[in-house]
């Protein structure tokens, strides 16, 4: 696998979408449900991409629930990142909830209120089915060909001249599937 190059020319947003969470506690509330063994596994896995990959973003989006917190501390070389816990990340996620377009909107703009000339990468860490919704909303397509499963990333780009508000040119830059692409 070739290494991943940022250029400075592109605003990038970085999808995470959260290790594999347990469900051996079925009274556990969702928001609270941690991470399963093959979720640690998956973070192990997962940080040594980030570090191949020079994946580094300037800020993260992080959902409230436990196991995006614990997805995001098992990831050690994304600990030192500002972090903004945003809450629609999880509220807009609920179970076989597809958000309004006018809400993936409001949210799409306050992630994209915070590219600087200096800053051009953000990450989001979350859930399905929003952030598979944020994903197509962004590259217009009603469908992405595959699911976002648990531990895959997917890094979009957009060159800095575009309006990032109108979300016009993103596309995929690259895909990183947890299970198949093995440094």
């Amino acid at each position: 696998m070739t290494q991943f190059q940022f250029d400075d020319m592109y605003n990038y947003i970085i999808i995470l979408r959260h290790a594999k969470s347990s469900w051996k506690n079925k009274d556990c509330p969702d928001i609270d449900r941690i991470l399963s063994k093959k979720g640690l596994l998956q973070c192990l896995i997962m940080d040594k991409w980030i570090q191949y990959h020079n994946i580094y973003p300037d800020i993260i989006f992080n959902s409230p629930s436990k196991r995006t917190f614990l997805t995001k501390h098992y990831l050690l070389n994304l600990n030192n990142i500002p972090t903004i816990i945003e809450e629609k990340l999880y509220n807009l996620s609920e179970e076989d909830f597809i958000p309004k377009k006018e809400d993936l909107h409001k949210l799409l703009r306050k992630i994209i209120s915070k590219f600087e000339q200096d800053k051009n990468k953000v990450m989001i860490i979350g859930h399905n089915p929003l952030l598979e919704s944020l994903v197509e909303t962004l590259i217009k397509k009603k469908k992405l060909k595959e699911r976002i499963k648990p531990s895959d990333i997917i890094i979009l780009k957009q060159p800095k001249e575009n309006n990032l508000i109108d979300n016009k040119g993103w596309i995929i830059d690259r895909r990183l599937y947890w299970n198949k692409d093995r440094i």
